[in-house]
């Protein structure tokens, strides 16, 4: 018997659409590839002055709203 198996790219699970501005998702997109360039996006959450961005790694990156990083934590 053959299995099928289809790759599934996480990152295409998160909406990315939270972060209106393209500039904006730029800068934090390359932010993290750069930074963190094998570990997948899990979530994406927003406030009115920030942007909480939750790796699957249980590291959280917090962003401004204009997509200047400030902090991780745990």
């Amino acid at each position: 018997m053959k299995y099928s198996i289809t790759p599934i790219n996480l990152n295409d699970m998160v909406n990315w659409n939270l972060i209106s501005s393209r500039a904006i998702r730029k800068n934090i997109v390359g932010y993290i590839t750069r930074h963190y360039p094998c570990v997948v996006v899990d979530s994406i959450e927003k406030t009115k002055t920030a942007y909480k961005i939750n790796l699957l790694n249980d590291l959280k990156l917090i962003f401004t709203t204009n997509g200047s990083f400030v902090k991780s934590s745990f």
